[in-house]
């Protein structure tokens, strides 16, 4: 039942439209910053294609001390169908230039005539899951991130780790 309680949080407000950038370093461009003033989440993606046409690579990656958090993918309003992403304390690959950092990946192919729903989500209690915020990529724009890699880089509470643009690993540091 991967869908029970999730229709309500993808219509909830936090729900941010992804589409043109805003800052470029270090070959990633910073899309958004969304969250509240604890708990921040940078999304960014890869300035030229390096994954096939057809869709796009989604990589989390977060402080290997820091709780699970994961990313899921919806395509369009189908919330019975999603795949994820997910990286922590007790979970993920180590990145191989830095081992204080974890990552998850995976591809995301596009469909066509559907919006692509990507939702934030970390640990609650009891072992359930809550949509922190959500980013929806309109059918219109998913040609942005054909062949790209989407990052979400996770910081901690009050952590601002992954402000720092060097912090933010691309898939050539990470594997």
């Amino acid at each position: 039942m991967a869908g029970l309680g999730v229709a309500i949080p993808l219509m909830m407000a936090g729900l941010y439209t992804l589409s043109s950038a805003i800052v470029a370093a270090n070959g990633l461009t910073l899309v958004q910053v969304i969250g509240n003033k604890d708990d921040k989440h940078h999304i960014v993606y890869s300035e030229k294609p390096d994954v096939p046409k057809g869709g796009c690579r989604i990589v989390i990656v977060n402080q290997g001390k820091s709780w699970n958090r994961a990313v899921r993918i919806y395509q369009d309003k189908d919330v019975e169908q999603w795949t994820e992403v997910k990286c922590g304390d007790s979970t993920g690959k180590i990145a191989r230039t830095n081992p204080a950092i974890k990552f998850d990946n995976k591809r995301a192919d596009f469909k066509a005539g559907k919006t692509m729903y990507l939702a934030i989500m970390k640990p609650a209690a009891f072992g359930i899951w809550i949509t922190e915020g959500g980013i929806l990529i309109p059918e219109d724009k998913l040609h942005e991130f054909d062949g790209k890699t989407i990052y979400v880089y996770f910081d901690d509470a009050g952590d601002k780790f992954f402000e720092k643009a060097e912090n933010r690993l691309f898939m050539n540091k990470l594997t």
